[in-house]
């Protein structure tokens, strides 16, 4: 994804001029990031790990130094909020089709059914991103 497409997407603020123009991949995981990652930053003391596991931009709410100039520092509102539109945009790209469960059937259905291609919603966008 482009730079200025997740900033877009996210309500974001970029924070600087970065050398890198897209993501690769998301996580919020700092043992996940791999070279090209977006980094939501749920805690910022983990994100100078992630910039150096490979990370080419970093999301967050708050403040955050920017340690590395190259790579796009996004800062946005409120966190939450933007995951969850990142995460719809993700559904409507792979043409996934949320289902609203109640409560009981939603215990019952992440308990039964562990089928890959069924993603069951944990109810935390920045986990279910990923």
């Amino acid at each position: 994804m482009r730079i200025e497409n997740l900033i877009y997407l996210v309500g974001g603020e970029l924070l600087n001029v970065p050398a890198i123009r897209s993501i690769r991949g998301i996580t919020s995981h700092l043992a996940r990031v791999r070279r090209g990652d977006l980094y939501i930053a749920r805690d910022s003391s983990l994100v100078a790990d992630a910039v150096e596991r490979g990370a080419y931009a970093v999301l967050f709410q708050g403040e955050v130094g920017i340690i590395d100039p190259e790579i796009a520092w996004i800062r946005v509102e409120g966190l939450y909020e933007s995951v969850q539109r990142l995460l719809r945009f993700s559904l409507v790209e792979r043409r996934v089709t949320p289902i609203p469960l109640s409560p009981l059937t939603w215990r019952w259905t992440s308990q039964y059914i562990t089928a890959p291609s069924v993603a069951v919603s944990r109810g935390d966008p920045i986990g279910d991103l990923e």
